[in-house]
């Protein structure tokens, strides 16, 4: 059986100046710290993530937040391919929301947030159960997130189609927010084109969506 661990950090005075190094477990059978000098392409650490994966030995992970080199990014990622359709299709997920938030960003919204946001200027206005069908939410979240975007004043209700229903809607201020977001998740959109390939990536587009249409 496949465990996950998540290692802890320390920290080693070399060179004049604090450095950041990973603590493996002895039972890990791997060596006792990863220190940075190992890595000369990374000159600053602002944090340090680690992890490895059992049955030992098969992956260690490590990832930085922060690195003087706009190019690299990660240290070492390895991602392990499980067998499970829902594992794998669930890295994709956290690895796109990353992805998108970090675009997103300068906006104040959580790629969740943009997506309700983006639905509802597709729908013009939609009920709580709409936007759970359109978007594959749970109600939990959908909820959460549409009582932020109403705190916000982003969407607001614009109207009741029976009795208590509300039908929410897109506020001037949201639709303001849309309008400086969309560039901003063309950019998110335009990475994802350059990492895997234009003509791929439609292809994946529309094979997620008939699996989402197959399996709901």
């Amino acid at each position: 059986m496949t465990h996950i661990a998540f290692l802890g950090l320390g920290r080693q005075q070399q060179k004049g100046r604090d450095r950041p190094k990973v603590i493996l477990p002895r039972e890990s059978g791997m060596p006792a710290t990863v220190n940075l000098d190992d890595y000369p392409h990374c000159q600053r650490i602002d944090e340090w993530h680690a992890s490895f994966i059992l049955p030992l030995g098969l992956s260690l992970t490590t990832h930085v937040s922060a690195c003087d080199s706009d190019s690299e990014r990660s240290i070492m990622s390895t991602a392990v391919k499980l067998p499970c359709y829902c594992a794998t299709l669930r890295q994709a997920t956290r690895a796109l929301t990353t992805l998108y938030d970090k675009h997103l960003s300068a906006t104040g919204l959580k790629a969740t947030q943009f997506s309700i946001l983006q639905a509802l200027d597709y729908m013009g206005q939609a009920r709580n159960r709409d936007l759970e069908g359109a978007l594959t939410i749970d109600q939990t979240t959908l909820t959460r997130n549409l009582a932020v975007l109403a705190r916000e004043r982003l969407i607001a209700v614009v109207g009741r189609p029976s009795g208590r229903e509300k039908a929410w809607g897109l506020t001037a201020t949201g639709s303001e927010l849309m309008a400086k977001a969309k560039p901003l998740w063309e950019q998110a959109q335009a990475e994802i084109r350059s990492r895997v390939g234009a003509q791929r990536t439609r292809a994946l587009h529309s094979e997620i969506f008939e699996l989402v249409g197959a399996v709901t």
